[in-house]
C-alpha cells in the first residue's frame, strides 16, 4: 500500500469517525425522542385497554366451555356407568358361580361354598356377601336364629347395606322375585361403596344372599377413568357415598345433596341437562353436575362429576400473559423499527467506515451496502471489487495450505505403522477423508492376473461393506481392472455413464458418476489397487479433487508397499527360525512315525496354521502312505485335485502351485502361487514323497517365499527319513 493511498484511508476512517460522533448521533435521537416513544407510548396503552376487556371476554368464554365439558363428561361417565352396573349385574345373577354359592350355603358345604367365593371374587371382583333374614336386615353376628354357614364369607360380619338398598330388597322379597338389583353396600372398608345383586334363598332361615362388587371395578373400562379423582356417588336417598374429593367422613358430610328426583320421573327427566352448580369442599371450589343413575327404570342413586373451579383462572392468566407478551412483542418491534429507520440515513457511511477499517484489519469478507447513491455508491462498487479479488486470492491460499496440511498430517499417520492391516485402513480413511468422495476400496493381490481381496471399505453401505470385505475379486482382461494393472498407470473414468465403462459385473457394488483407479505397484509387479468413486460425474476432472487422491493414494501406496514388505520379511524370519528349531528336532527324534508327526505339525503352523499331509512312499512294501494333523485334515478336504497333484510332483520331482477346486493346470510348474502348494522329498536322486498344505479358509495365496520355506523343511524331512530308513535296515 503507497502511502497516498494510506493517507486517504485515514483521512476516510477520520471522516466517518467525525460524521458517526456529530451529525449520526443527533438525528437518531431526535427520531428516538419525536417520534419512537410516542409511538410506543400509544401502542401500549390501547394494548393494555385491549387486555382487560379481551380478558373478560375470555375468562366468559372458557366458563362456559368447561360447563359445556363438565356436562358432556357427566353424561358420558353416567352411561358408561349405568351400562357396567347392568353388566355386571346380569352376569352375576344368571352365573353359574353364583348358584353354586346357594348350593354350597344350602347344603352347608364348606368346599363348595369356598370354591364358589374364591371364583366370584376372581372373576367379579366381589369383596362382600351377606346373608340376610327373611325381611332383608343382616343380621348381627351374634344372632344364631340363621342358619349360618361354617365357612366365613367375604365381608361376614361387618358388611351392610344402605337404607335405599334395604328398602329394594324387602320389595324383592315381598313380591317374590328370585333376584334384583337393589343398590350401594358396604364391605366393611371406608374406602369406597359396593354394589350389590340379591337373589331370594326360600326354605332357608335366611331370605336372600346378596352379592357385593366395589365401585371401582365397575368403574373399569368406563369412561370415568379418566375423572376419577373428581366423582361423587351418591345413594338413592341423596347421601354421599364415596368421593375423591374428600375422603374423610366429615369431608362427605360437607358435600352437598344432589336434586330431589324421585325414581318414577327418573326417566323422563333423562333427557334434560342438569343445572351446572358451585360448591366449596375442604376449602377449593368446583363445578359440578349431579345426574340420576338408573337401571331398567329404577333410581340406584346419583353420580356427581366435580373439577375445580381455578381451571378457568389458569387458563384466564394464561391468557392474560399471552396478550401481555403480545403487547411486549409489538413495542419490541416499534422500537426495533424506529432504530432502523433511525439509522437509514448514516448507515451507508458506516459501513464503509466499517469495511475499511476491518481491511486494514486483514478482514477481506466485509462488504459495504451498495444502498446509497452518488459518489458514495460508486466508492462503495470499487471497495467490494477490491476485497472480493483479494479474498479470492487469500482463500486459493488457505485451500493449499489446508491440502497440504492435510497431506502432512496423513503421511505422518501413514508412516506411523508397519501392519499391512492397519496401514491398508488407514489409507483408506485418509482417502476418504478429503471431502467429495462417494466410497474407497482397497484391493490387495499380486501380479496382473489376480485374484485380489478386498481388504479396506469406506462410504459404502455397511452391508454393501460386509459383503465385499474379504471377497475376492478376478481380474477380467476386459476390464478397468486390468487395464489400470497392466499399464501400472492410474485410471481415471470421468463419466461412467458415458463412457460406458466398467462393465456390468466387474464390481459388485454401485460405481458412481465417476471412479479413479491408482495400482500400487512394487518392482514393477501390481500388488493393491486403489479404487476411490463419486456419485456426480466429472469430479476428478474439474478442482482439486483428483489432485488430491493422486498424491495421497502414491503415499498411500508408499505406506502399503512398506508394510507389506515388512509382513513378508518378518513371516520369512520367523518360518526361517522355525526352520532351524524344526531340523533340531527332526534330527533328534530316531523313531520314524515321530518325524512324520513333527514334519506335519511344523508345515501346518509355520503355514498359518493351514491343513497338511505327508504322502510318503514305501518302496519296501509297496503300501503309500498319506499322514495328516489330527483335527485340521478332515477327509473332504482330500480332493482329487490333490492326488493330481501329489502324482505329477512324485513323477517330475518339481514343486509345484496350485488350486485344490480347479483342474490341475496342464503345466503347474509355470503357476507362481495359488490356494494349495506341494514340494517333493527327495532323498539322492529318488522322490520319496510329498508334503502338500491347503490355504486355510482360501484367505492366504501361498507365494515363492511360502515355496522357499516349505521345499526347506521337505528336504530337512527327507534327510532325516532317509537316516533313519538306514538305521532301521542296520
Amino acid at each position: 500500500m503507497t502511502a497516498s493511498t494510506s493517507e486517504t484511508v485515514a483521512t476516510y476512517l477520520t471522516n466517518g469517525r467525525r460524521l458517526q460522533s456529530r451529525a449520526t448521533v443527533w438525528f437518531r435521537a431526535s427520531v428516538r425522542r419525536w417520534f419512537i416513544f410516542p409511538l410506543v407510548a400509544l401502542i401500549t396503552l390501547l394494548a393494555l385497554s385491549s387486555t382487560l376487556l379481551g380478558f373478560t371476554v375470555i375468562r366468559a368464554l372458557l366458563q362456559e366451555a368447561q360447563d359445556q365439558m363438565l356436562l358432556t363428561s357427566s353424561e358420558i361417565i353416567t352411561a358408561g356407568f349405568t351400562a357396567r352396573i347392568q353388566e355386571t349385574s346380569r352376569l352375576l345373577l344368571q352365573s353359574a358361580q353364583f348358584d353354586a354359592l346357594i348350593r354350597g350355603l344350602d347344603d352347608n358345604d364348606a368346599a363348595r361354598v369356598a370354591r364358589a367365593t374364591s371364583d366370584l371374587i376372581r372373576l367379579y371382583g366381589v369383596t362382600a356377601v351377606i346373608l340376610t333374614d327373611a325381611s332383608g336386615f343382616p343380621p348381627s353376628p351374634t344372632d344364631d336364629s340363621l342358619d349360618r354357614p361354617t365357612v366365613p364369607l367375604p365381608g361376614d360380619g361387618s358388611a351392610s347395606l344402605s337404607a335405599p338398598a334395604r328398602r329394594a330388597l324387602a320389595q324383592m322379597l315381598a313380591s317374590a322375585r328370585s333376584d334384583a338389583l337393589i343398590g350401594f353396600g358396604s364391605d366393611g372398608s371406608a374406602d369406597e361403596p359396593v354394589f350389590c345383586v340379591a337373589k331370594a334363598v326360600p326354605g332357608k332361615s335366611y331370605g336372600a344372599v346378596v352379592v357385593g362388587v366395589t365401585t371401582r371395578e365397575l368403574l373399569k373400562g368406563a369412561a370415568a377413568a379418566t375423572l376419577k379423582d373428581y366423582l361423587v356417588i351418591y345413594d338413592a336417598d341423596g347421601s354421599p357415598l364415596f368421593a375423591t374429593l374428600a375422603r374423610s367422613a366429615s369431608g362427605l358430610a360437607e358435600l352437598p345433596a344432589p336434586p330431589a328426583v324421585d325414581a318414577a320421573s327418573a326417566g323422563a327427566d333423562a333427557a334434560a341437562a342438569p343445572p351446572v352448580a358451585t360448591a366449596r369442599v375442604a376449602g377449593a371450589s368446583y363445578r359440578y353436575v349431579v345426574r340420576p343413575l338408573s337401571v331398567d327404570g329404577t333410581l340406584l342413586g346419583y353420580v356427581g362429576v366435580w373439577q375445580p373451579s381455578k381451571l378457568i383462572f389458569q387458563a384466564a392468566g394464561w391468557a392474560r400473559w399471552f396478550l401481555l407478551g403480545t403487547i411486549g412483542l409489538c413495542s419490541a418491534l416499534v422500537i426495533l423499527l424506529g432504530w432502523q429507520l433511525a439509522g437509514r440515513v448514516t448507515r451507508p457511511v458506516t459501513d464503509m467506515a466499517r469495511a475499511a477499517w476491518a481491511f486494514a484489519e486483514g478482514d477481506f469478507t466485509a462488504n459495504v451496502s451498495e444502498t446509497a447513491i452518488g459518489e458514495l455508491a460508486l466508492l462503495g462498487k470499487a471497495f467490494n471489487r477490491m476485497a472480493d479479488q483479494v479474498h479470492a486470492h487469500t482463500n486459493v491460499l488457505q485451500e493449499q495450505a489446508s491440502h497440504s496440511n492435510y497431506l502432512f498430517q496423513a503421511s505422518a499417520e501413514l508412516g506411523r505403522t508397519l501392519d499391512l492391516d492397519e496401514s491398508l485402513q488407514t489409507a483408506a480413511e485418509a482417502i476418504y477423508g478429503l471431502g467429495g468422495l462417494a466410497y474407497v476400496v482397497i484391493l490387495v493381490g499380486r501380479g496382473e492376473l489376480g485374484p485380489y481381496t478386498c481388504r479396506a471399505v469406506r462410504g459404502l453401505p455397511p452391508e454393501v461393506g460386509a459383503r465385499i470385505y474379504g471377497k475376492e475379486y478376478a481380474v477380467p482382461l476386459w476390464g478397468v481392472m486390468a487395464r489400470a494393472l497392466v499399464s501400472r498407470q492410474p485410471l481415471t473414468i470421468d463419466d461412467v455413464v458415458a463412457q460406458n465403462r466398467p462393465q456390468p459385473g466387474e464390481f459388485d457394488w454401485d460405481i458412481g458418476g465417476s471412479v479413479l483407479l491408482f495400482p500400487v505397484t512394487s518392482a514393477n509387479e501390481p500388488s493393491a489397487l486403489i479404487i476411490a468413486g463419486t456419485q456426480a460425474p466429472r469430479q476428478f476432472g474439474e478442482g482439486s479433487l483428483g489432485d488430491m487422491v493422486f498424491a495421497l493414494a502414491r503415499i498411500a501406496g508408499h505406506s502399503i508397499l512398506n508394510a507389506r514388505l515388512y509382513q513378508e520379511a518378518t513371516r520369512s524370519q520367523e518360518q526361517l527360525v522355525t526352520l532351524q528349531m524344526i531340523s533340531r528336532v527332526m534330527a533328534s527324534t530316531p523313531d520314524i512315525q515321530a518325524v512324520l508327526n513333527v514334519v506335519v505339525r511344523e508345515a501346518s503352523e509355520i503355514m498359518g496354521g493351514s491343513p497338511a499331509w505327508l504322502y510318503i512312499r514305501e518302496p519296501e512294501s509297496g503300501v503309500d502312505q498319506l499322514h495328516g494333523r489330527a483335527g485340521m485334515t478332515s477327509p473332504e478336504l482330500w480332493t482329487g485335485v490333490n492326488q493330481d497333484a501329489v502324482a505329477w510332483v512324485l513323477r517330475a520331482g518339481q514343486p509345484i502351485f496350485y488350486d485344490p477346486q480347479q483342474p490341475l493346470a496342464p503345466s503347474p510348474i509355470l503357476v507362481d502361487s495359488g490356494m494349495a502348494m506341494c514340494v517333493p522329498l527327495e532323498a539322492g536322486e529318488d522322490t520319496i514323497g510329498a508334503l502338500i498344505v491347503l490355504s486355510r479358509d482360501r484367505r492366504r495365496v501361498f507365494i515363492e517365499n511360502d515355496m522357499i520355506v516349505l521345499r526347506t523343511l521337505a528336504n530337512s524331512a527327507a534327510a532325516v527319513l532317509q537316516t533313519a530308513h538306514l538305521a532301521r535296515r542296520l
